[in-house]
């Protein structure tokens, strides 16, 4: 693609998980209908960068089938789109029935890991353009409570030799792309704070290249959950020379004085859903944080009378429109979000901001209208612009 209609300065997407494009026709047909026309109405006067999401099996097609990744790069060409960064999170069954805890498998000591991040990297290098970075989300290593001391030193291994792989594809391709560990609430990374950490344990010296290719994804949500400011981690990246794979552009459900604000607690109660994993934090007043697998075992104890009554707020990991305003007791962790871009915006550092509501099937049909989640579409296109106007 010419590097005019790619452009400089932020790349802005959102996060392609929330298609169920488990197929190659799938990932065409959003292409088609929605990331495409979100596109041209979003940045018209530029190439938009996709964010896509390739469950295992689709990278592998993908990396090893030639007409497949024709047809993808066709798609992407027709709807003026080009390769930005890949969601790997997720390693398939994004939208079955119930996926919950299952996203963090396979975690980062099981080769299958491994096998999916480069099938995916090996995909991103023939469609990203040159002088672009890339990059690919991945596991905060694994569920924290599903890791013992082996696991940990696999992981280690297998990060290493992946980060060398990437290496090795950037002298190859030319291209480079960033393995971007995403810190989330029950991981074994649950905060920027611990992937700094991790990294800088994996890679003690400064200047070891895969620096360069190993860093992080910083989402906004799940550092609000987990009672990390993302303003100052996305300053502590910089300070201590940690790379910043991309932004995910997100917001949390939060109930201010839940002991005394029965609306917004009962409103927050109504977004317990079997699909997706929803890790709960009750922020109390001496500043510990109380934390829960899940929204509603958070209810359970809450019921039983266990949680304290007088807590500051409690958080929950559900990704809610970044823009959204509620009322009614019900608030969100967007002022957060807003001062993460501000941010961004005064670092004049050029970065991948990927919005990333991926829950929009599952949110309760009364909160979309409240939120202004009318259709995917339009969902979609208003958080760009939301952002994007944040960042100029």
């Amino acid at each position: 693609m010419d590097a005019a209609r790619v452009g400089s300065g932020h790349h802005l997407t959102y996060s392609m998980n929330v298609h169920a494009t488990e197929s190659l026709d799938a990932l065409v047909h959003a292409l088609d209908t929605i990331t495409g026309p979100v596109a041209r109405a979003v940045t018209p006067e530029r190439a938009m960068g996709a964010g896509m999401w390739l469950p295992a099996p689709l990278a592998n097609e993908l990396r090893h089938d030639p007409r497949a990744a024709m047809e993808l790069r066709r798609a992407l060409a027709r709807n003026g789109l080009f390769a930005l960064t890949l969601n790997a999170f997720p390693y398939r069954g994004f939208h079955d029935a119930r996926v919950k805890e299952r996203v963090f498998a396979p975690a980062w000591d099981d080769r299958a890991r491994v096998e999916y991040t480069l099938d995916c990297a090996s995909v991103l290098a023939e469609l990203l353009p040159l002088g672009v970075v890339g990059s690919i989300s991945t596991v905060p290593i694994g569920l924290a409570s599903a890791l013992d001391r082996n696991a940990r030193d696999a992981a280690i291994r297998n990060l290493r030799e992946t980060a060398e792989a990437l290496l090795q594809l950037e002298r190859i391709s030319g291209r480079r792309i960033v393995l971007a560990l995403e810190p989330e609430p029950y991981g074994e990374l649950q905060t920027v704070e611990d992937a700094i950490a991790w990294i800088e344990g994996l890679l003690q010296d400064r200047a070891d290249p895969r620096r360069a290719v190993l860093g992080v994804c910083l989402d906004a949500c799940h550092e609000a959950v987990a009672g990390a400011d993302a303003a100052t981690s996305f300053a502590r990246l910089r300070e201590r020379g940690i790379t910043l794979g991309k932004i995910q552009v997100t917001a949390a459900l939060e109930v201010e004085s839940p002991g005394s604000n029965a609306a917004g607690l009962e409103r927050l109660r109504g977004f317990v859903e079997p699909r997706y994993f929803h890790q709960t934090s009750l922020h109390r007043r001496d500043g510990m944080i109380e934390s829960y697998p899940d929204l509603d075992v958070f209810f359970r104890a809450w019921d039983a009378g266990t949680v304290a009554r007088d807590a500051v707020r409690v958080r929950s990991h559900f990704h809610v429109p970044v823009f959204a305003a509620p009322r009614g007791g019900l608030t969100t962790t967007r002022h957060e979000t807003e001062a993460l871009l501000a941010a961004v915006r005064r670092s004049g550092v050029p970065t991948t901001l990927e919005v990333e509501t991926y829950t929009f099937d599952v949110l309760p049909s009364a909160e979309r209208a409240e939120m202004g989640a009318t259709t995917l579409p339009q969902l979609i296109e208003r958080e760009l612009q939301w952002t994007a106007n944040l960042v100029r």
